[in-house]
């Protein structure tokens, strides 16, 4: 797997077994909760930082779909990610 598509699946919080529809997934979840227009001003430039990152990772494997694997042997999802920290908020709340 090459390295472009190895950082892009970190930055969407996915293991490299990761298929297309789990990026997608992931990126519409951190989307959310990353989207500059939904956190507090004191965080909007590190939450615009990564929601630009978020972005073009997104977009890299989604040009790029080949790079992923096919049929993943083992869940996707990595267990010590921001996601995760994240995740415990609801909607209405913000990433600290």
């Amino acid at each position: 797997m090459n390295p472009k598509t190895l950082d892009a699946l970190t930055m969407l919080d996915l293991k490299p077994v990761a298929t297309i529809q789990d990026v997608k997934k992931s990126y519409r979840e951190l989307a959310l909760i990353w989207h500059p227009d939904k956190v507090p001003d004191q965080v909007k430039e590190r939450a615009t930082n990564k929601f630009t990152k978020i972005n073009e990772a997104y977009t890299w494997l989604n040009q790029n779909p080949s790079t992923l694997l096919q049929s993943p042997s083992e869940p996707s999802r990595k267990e010590d990610s921001d996601y995760k920290k994240y995740r415990r908020y609801s909607s209405s709340s913000h990433p600290p």
